[in-house]
């Protein structure tokens, strides 16, 4: 995600929260808007002993803010779970090549809770295991 526009940044309000990424260091921590001076913004977070100060001048420099830490971190970790839900559906899909009911009523269960949370999460699962499931699934059931 992008980092707000220096725009939207001048726009917020004392009391408002921001995700802020420290650019010299890994330093990332929300914090407060303590108050607005001219080209000067005050914040505090927890784990500071008093407000620090950053200027407009330096944004996109020094620093930079986002809405949440989900939108400075949402690109970074799109792929890992896509992946990782892949592997769950695929899994879950093998299991459901069983006779025994609880294991493939569970297998069945994890499918589709796999599916809501990729849907939730706008990811596109990937097919790992292919036609090979498919053409066991149609066995059982009997079309081929």
């Amino acid at each position: 995600m992008k980092s707000l526009t220096i725009e939207q940044l001048k726009s917020l309000k004392v009391s408002d929260w921001v995700w802020l990424i420290y650019k010299d260091t890994d330093y990332r921590r929300y914090a407060q808007i303590q108050a607005i001076e001219g080209t000067r913004l005050y914040v505090w977070g927890r784990g500071l002993a008093e407000c620090e100060m950053w200027k407009y001048s330096d944004y996109g420099i020094k620093w930079l803010a986002y809405k949440n830490k989900e939108q400075a971190e949402g690109e970074a970790n799109k792929e890992k779970p896509t992946k990782e839900l892949s592997e769950c559906y695929a899994y879950a899909q093998s299991a459901c090549c069983t006779d025994d009911e609880q294991v493939y009523w569970l297998a069945g269960c994890i499918m589709t809770l796999t599916q809501v949370i990729a849907d939730m999460m706008g990811i596109e699962l990937y097919d790992l295991n292919g036609s090979a499931n498919e053409a066991r699934l149609q066995e059982q059931r009997g079309e081929k």
